[in-house]
């Protein structure tokens, strides 16, 4: 045996497989190392090199661990696949290590050691030939059969044929007298994405077509082999008459699916079609054989005595007769009408349970469980009970009818001493999976996080007294008046996630979010039809019970408390407020926007990707258990030339993504170029594997436009199908997106069959062209095409939460990476769906910038009073949002123990606290943790790091080049514990202020801007401090602020170095103050100014700091508006407290960046403040404390230090606003 280098690390290696080009060991690790988890021992298959094939051998070897580790963060792929641990490659060899047990061993090992014992050894193995004519030991291999048959489904359900399937390639386990099959053979593995199902099969030729009926006949023949192990030559035409008529049927098919003598067409057997078989065959040897005698079973079954006079009448009218039957006559029939070859079983469901009824060959008999002797309880046991019978389908009372038919005996008795219970055969029934602990927890946190959006939703529909108003000149309107006592529902959601009372709620979202068109509805919005206006009141489509009318808003009158709609005139609202008024006039109807339909979608979507993830435990477990989950496989390509590009930080994540499975995680500050670490991935993954399937996806339009802008531009866009699918939200509320996408990346592909020579034949006849202008038109065949279009992409671009990312996960579509951009700002609700689409992942963001949208109201919700868990709970457990999963992950029982707790504990009784400490606690905790999933995912991270963990899946880019090293200080030192560095060639340019594109002039009205540093603080005096100074800020809006912006876009020139247009931008927390600051910029003409300077302008010059992460500016001037005296509240800085959103806001500047503000509002309430109500500088706000010395120009390390930040003080220059 050849000594490589690979097997040194292991003791008692033994080959126990010689195959032509690789050997399989069995060996053990003496040491538990810090790259494996669990047994010691495992199965390693070694290629040596060689010179002339060693390409190919590679090739080979790097086929099979991709596909490996694919499939191993596939669901259940463990327990029916021989997973990969690691894999190893020298100048020896090529190497995979496989996850095993001491007691594994290769089936045809198993095998040949059978054959060659002597009888009496091969009597003692079930799989001995004359064992398995006995129902018991058939169980145990029809078992096994469905593991490799499970098996067969997960490469199947990736694209992937085995077409190997022989003893030589499953593995066995020894446990509990039961011999676990698990498929491995995976160098012979084929991908089919881009396949069909069935091919030709040439049976004049020894080689068979691959197809996924190729593996299904392999399994027939290893069946035959299995049924005929230890048998003497002698005796191979051995009889198989001992097996019943579903394992005759179920072998001949799969054994006969490859004889077809012409082309196939849709004959192709599915893995569902064969699992639901062998399922069936297990539970007819289990349920419907004696496993001794062969002989069909036989179920008890008695009459319910208190109705016997009641089924005396039944049975006496159905047979017609004149007077009523004997009760000897009754049995009689009773037992000839159930003595069938097969017993048809029904099931149906019921408001509080279900029911069961036997179809006789005449009569339908309804049974139920017997009482457990001694108790009151009813259980399904040896004995069923006859409780109703019905002389027709017409009893069959309830819904969701079930039917199977089952070959067994039933024997009507008084008593039952039987051992077969009925239990199996009521069980058979259930179909619900079984989650896992891990599994549940997760769900149930995220079914929490689910409600809270759906209780968002219905808190934005709202019953309305509706008026119609008549009047002249089209001046018609229908007048709204909001009556809190009418929207009970959606108080009660708005308490739990602290929305304003209906009224004060309608108004906001009405005169504040700007929401101007409303559907006006005579029925809740439980379907996407209620979106849309009714058809034309004159057609039969219109109906006055499912009534919907868009309105537009007009105007508020605030003294009389109502508001002024009009009727939206178009031709997808045709009815005139004329021709409905009679049927919405003095009547109270919903209201609810029409924007809410994008809320609906997406909802949907939500509830569909739950499921989804319920079934994928290794997902859920990738999150959960992020340094057991996570391999490292050292990467076997060389790196493409932009890798040298790389600065040091990025080059390490290069690396260890591409070595890490299956989830990477990247933190990416401000300005160090996240986009170009994605490109240079892409350009390695498809230099080395050009036919690779990446999503790249992020949660807002912008950055995955900015994403495939950038893709375009380099080298990968020429040979690659590359597909933006993103929309607008304006596609997504007036549902067109979806459409829009079929025409977009279908329209080439239509012109190419078009012009094809099949096309223009068919085209000829009349009847086939007038069917092909229909498929042309058709919104149908163009999904379809499009559902291909997508699986065929390279490269697929959506935004998260996107139809695109539903059609792939709906058409089990895998993809080979997933890159995640903006992960940090996405919830997790918005992560699960893309992190989906495939088993290798990588999320990049930054939980230091934005949070997800509505993370801080999340954390209001559950520390809140009004928090009614029931109620969350109800409004995904009923209604159009309603998931399957609330039940199968007991979040009902957790909300039943909620309502009593609700309704029976004081909040201070001990009870409570222990309820509260055991139950509620825990799942609020995952609630938050969750909700914000890359931030948990990077403080695990940290917390692995702290820990030095050998298994990192993940680090942060420290490089930045956007921003001038006074700004980068600040931004590192305040929010990223000084670990940003910059770019020596960028540094270098940004402090030779000859660089700098603009310079301001100087004026009388402003001091002189022309500073050295790159961070200028224009400072306000504090109004807490000087009584003189009275407060400037008005309703979140501050008109000094606006006049010292209005004087510096006067003052700012570009400089003859510019080399290009220099952009500005202007930042400021708050709606008000930006509509003051744009209407002075209109007022002032100051866009068209600016741009006549040769500054580069967008359309609107001042943005939230929200609408802004992601942009850059070489100049930027932020106003923060507060100037208040608030002694009472901290909160008087608002949004000024908020770290991420300040380290958003002083990031964006790549120059310089001017801040308006008073420092000292912070330094009151950082130092000056009632000590109960200061800031904590030391925990909480240490980075107030740093900016507040910097400010004012005090050295934050020493003495000798220089502070990045340069104050001047404004207050003089707008000193007529104070009077």
């Amino acid at each position: 045996m050849q000594d490589y280098k690979v097997l040194q690390n292991y003791i008692d290696e033994e080959i126990i497989y010689e195959g032509k080009n690789y050997n399989l060991y069995k060996l053990y690790r003496e040491a538990s190392p810090i790259d494996y988890i669990g047994d010691e021992c495992f199965f390693m298959k070694v290629w040596p090199r060689i010179n002339q094939k060693d390409e190919i051998i590679k090739e080979i070897w790097l086929d099979e661990v991709r596909q490996l580790q694919l499939l191993k963060n596939y669901p259940n792929s463990e327990r029916y696949l021989l997973v990969i641990n690691n894999a190893y490659y020298d100048d020896e060899s090529f190497s995979i290590t496989y996850e095993c047990d001491e007691n594994d061993i290769l089936l045809s090992t198993y095998i040949d050691d059978i054959n060659k014992s002597s009888q009496r050894i091969k009597r003692k193995s079930w799989i001995y030939f004359q064992n398995l004519m006995i129902p018991y030991h058939r169980i145990k291999l029809w078992k096994n059969i469905l593991s490799i048959a499970f098996g067969l489904d997960i490469l199947h359900q990736n694209g992937l044929l085995h077409r190997k399937i022989s003893p030589e390639n499953i593995v066995i386990r020894f446990e509990n007298d039961i011999n676990f099959f698990r498929l491995t053979g995976f160098e012979w593995l084929l991908s089919v994405n881009k396949l069909k199902p069935s091919y030709m099969v040439n049976l004049e030729s020894t080689s068979m077509v691959s197809s996924y009926n190729e593996d299904w006949y392999l399994l027939g023949n290893l069946i035959e082999s299995l049924l005929v192990v230890g048998i003497d030559d002698s005796l191979l035409d051995h009889d198989f008459n001992y097996l019943t008529e579903n394992e005759k049927k179920l072998i001949d098919k799969l054994k006969n699916i490859c004889k077809l003598k012409n082309i196939y067409r849709d004959s192709h057997l599915s893995s569902a079609e064969i699992i639901e078989s062998i399922k069936y065959i297990i539970f007819s040897l289990e349920n419907e054989l004696d496993a001794d005698t062969n002989e069909i079973k036989t179920y008890d079954i008695t009459i319910n005595r208190k109705k016997i006079e009641s089924f005396l009448g039944i049975v006496s009218k159905f047979l017609k007769e004149d007077n009523e039957i004997l009760i000897d006559d009754f049995y009689k029939f009773v037992k000839n009408d159930i003595d069938l070859n097969k017993i048809n079983i029904i099931k149906s469901n019921i408001k509080d349970g279900e029911l069961f009824f036997i179809q006789g060959n005449q009569l339908l008999y309804e049974i139920k469980p017997t009482r457990v002797e001694g108790t009151n309880n009813f259980q399904w046991s040896n004995l069923v009970l006859i409780t109703n019978i019905y002389c027709d389908s017409k009893g069959l009372k309830g819904y969701h009818k079930v039917s199977k038919d089952f070959s067994i005996k039933l024997n009507l008795v008084s008593s039952s001493n039987s051992s077969n219970s009925w239990m199996n055969i009521i069980d058979s029934f259930k179909k619900e999976q079984v989650l896992s602990e891990d599994v549940r927890n997760f769900i149930n946190t995220m079914l929490l996080c689910y409600s809270i959006e759906v209780s968002e939703y219905w808190t934005k529909v709202f019953k309305a007294n509706v008026k119609v108003k008549i009047g002249n000149n089209n001046q018609d309107s229908i007048i709204l008046t909001i009556d809190p006592e009418k929207n009970n529902e959606n108080l009660k959601f708005s308490k739990i996630i602290d929305k304003p009372i209906s009224t004060h709620h309608f108004k906001s979202l009405v005169t504040e979010m700007d929401e101007k068109e409303w559907i006006l509805s005579n029925k809740l919005p439980t379907e996407k039809d209620d979106f849309h206006a009714s058809p034309n009141i004159k057609t039969k489509g219109f109906s006055t019970k499912n009534f919907k009318i868009i309105i537009t808003f007009r105007k508020h009158e605030k003294t009389l408390a109502c508001y002024d709609f009009i009727v939206k005139n178009d031709p997808q609202n045709p009815n005139t407020l004329k021709d409905v008024s009679q049927i919405i006039n003095e009547q109270e109807l919903y209201i609810y926007p029409k924007s809410l339909l994008a809320n609906y979608t997406a909802l949907l979507r939500r509830n569909y990707t739950l499921e989804q993830v319920a079934k994928n435990s290794a997902l859920i477990s990738s999150i959960m258990h992020m340094e057991s989950s996570t391999s490292k496989l050292k990467y076997p390509n060389k790196y493409v030339k932009v890798y040298d590009k790389l600065d040091n930080s990025k080059q390490n994540i290069y690396r260890e993504a591409l070595d890490t499975y299956p989830n990477y995680i990247v933190q990416g500050p401000p300005g160090v170029g996240k986009t170009f670490l994605v490109t240079s991935l892409l350009e390695q993954i498809f230099n080395d594997e050009p036919d690779s399937k990446v999503v790249l996806s992020a949660q807002s339009h912008a950055t995955v436009q900015v994403l495939y802008d950038e893709i375009k531009k380099g080298p990968l866009s020429d040979n690659l199908m590359i597909l933006d699918t993103f929309n607008n939200i304006e596609d997504e509320i007036e549902d067109r997106g979806d459409i829009q996408q079929f025409e977009k990346h279908t329209a080439t592909l239509w012109d190419s069959i078009k012009e094809s020579l099949m096309w223009q034949d068919a085209s000829k006849y009349l009847d086939l062209n007038e069917q092909i202008k229909k498929a042309t038109e058709s919104n149908y065949l163009r999904r379809s095409l499009y559902k291909h279009v997508l699986s065929s992409a390279n490269i697929v671009l959506a935004t998260s939460n996107s139809s695109t990312i539903e059609t792939i996960n709906r058409n089990n579509h895998q993809f080979d990476w997933t890159i995640l951009e903006e992960s940090g700002k996405a919830s997790g609700l918005e992560l699960l769906s893309p992190l989906l689409l495939s088993s290798k992942r990588l999320l990049i963001g930054d939980h230091k910038q934005l949070p997800p949208f509505s993370e801080n109201t999340i954390n209001k919700i559950l520390l809140g009073e009004n928090f009614d868990v029931p109620l969350l709970i109800q409004s995904v457990s009923t209604g159009p949002f309603s998931s399957n999963l609330t039940k199968l992950s007991s979040l009902n029982e957790f909300s039943e123990v909620a309502q009593y707790v609700k309704d029976n504990l004081n909040d201070n009784s001990v009870e409570f606290l222990e309820y509260f400490s055991n139950k509620y606690h825990p799942v609020i905790e995952n609630v938050r943790k969750y909700f914000s999933l890359f931030q948990t995912l990077v403080k695990n991270i940290e917390k692995y790091k702290k820990a030095k963990s050998s298994r990192l899946m993940g680090d942060i880019i420290t490089e930045q080049y956007r921003m001038h090293p006074d700004i980068s200080e600040v931004v590192s030192t305040l929010f990223y514990n000084s670990e940003l560095k910059n770019n020596s060639e960028n540094e270098e340019k940004y402090l030779n202020t000859i660089n700098r594109p603009f310079k301001f002039s100087i004026c009388s009205d402003l001091p002189d801007l022309n500073k050295n540093k790159g961070f200028i603080w224009l400072d306000i005096c504090d109004p807490n401090k000087l009584r003189e100074a009275r407060p400037l800020e008005n309703n979140l809006a501050n008109e000094a602020e606006v006049d010292v912006i209005r004087r510096m876009l006067e003052a700012v020139q570009v400089t003859e170095v510019a080399k290009k247009n220099p952009s500005i931008v202007i930042l400021t927390p708050y709606k008000n103050q930006i509509a003051k600051i744009n209407e002075m910029i209109n007022e002032e003409n100051l866009i068209n100014k600016l741009k006549s300077k040769g500054f580069y302008c967008g359309v609107e010059l001042c943005k939230t700091v929200d609408s802004f992460q992601g942009g850059e500016a070489d100049l930027v001037i932020v106003s923060l508006v507060r100037h208040n005296i608030n002694k009472s509240d901290k909160s008087s800085l608002g949004f000024l407290l908020d770290e991420r959103r300040l380290n958003v806001m002083f990031s964006r500047a790549k120059y310089q960046m001017f801040v308006i503000g008073s420092i000292g509002m912070f330094e009151y309430w950082a130092y000056r403040a009632p000590f109960e109500k200061k800031l904590d500088i030391i925990n909480d706000y240490q980075y107030i404390d740093t900016l507040c010395k910097w400010v004012n120009e005090q050295p934050n390390i020493n003495e000798d230090s220089v502070t990045p930040i340069k104050k001047i003080d404004i207050t003089s220059y707008i000193s007529q606003f104070f009077k």
